[in-house]
């Protein structure tokens, strides 16, 4: 599996009530069954108007497969080539 990140622009995202983000969590989950394991969601990062998501795929044609079953829009995909954090050297 390989890691992406997705970006995705949503106008007052961050303004969202806890009942919309769950909302959106639950198509998002249903689109993920749809799937069959093709693809995984780790985690969201949510700004004013954005959404950045980073996910697991087997490639990026099943994560574009999955977006149009998304409930949101896609902005980009970033492959990730690698990860550096403070135990990085």
């Amino acid at each position: 599996m390989q890691r992406f990140i997705i970006e995705r622009t949503v106008p007052g995202i961050g303004d969202y009530t806890p009942e919309q983000t769950t909302d959106i969590v639950q198509k998002t989950r249903a689109a993920l069954e749809q799937n069959a394991g093709r693809v995984h969601w780790q985690e969201s990062f949510i700004g004013t108007d954005k959404i950045f998501s980073v996910y697991l795929a087997s490639d990026e044609a099943s994560l574009r497969e999955f977006c149009k079953s998304s409930p949101l829009p896609l902005d980009n995909i970033h492959p990730i080539r690698s990860v550096v954090d403070l135990t990085t050297a």
